[in-house]
């Protein structure tokens, strides 16, 4: 690729019993910023979806997390800040985006 020399693709295919049977078919894309942070997206096809809309969904997904900011994707969230009410005070610090209503709600749970 001439005009993004940094971008990756790598497959994973698998059909039959090595698939476990599944019928059907997804997407996992992953971006990697500058500084070492991960960001994904997964997407699955439903029946009657087309390759070419999965990828469409997939890729936009991926755009909404890049949108977002931080070092956390949306997924991830709840876990992080869960993983960081458990320690000690003042001893972790995190890079998010906008919240998600999930991590919002365990949040006030958590509260």
């Amino acid at each position: 690729n001439r005009l993004l020399p940094d971008v990756y693709i790598y497959t994973d295919h698998f059909t039959g019993p090595e698939s476990g049977l599944s019928p059907g078919f997804g997407l996992s894309l992953v971006a990697e910023t500058t500084t070492g942070c991960l960001l994904s997206a997964d997407a699955a096809a439903e029946r009657a979806t087309l390759p070419e809309e999965l990828g469409e969904q997939g890729s936009r997904l991926l755009c909404e997390e890049i949108s977002r900011g931080g070092c956390v994707d949306t997924v991830s969230q709840p876990l992080a800040l869960l993983l960081m009410a458990l320690g000690p005070e003042d001893v972790s610090r995190l890079r998010i985006g906008k919240l998600t209503p999930y991590s919002i709600a365990m949040l006030r749970c958590m509260r």
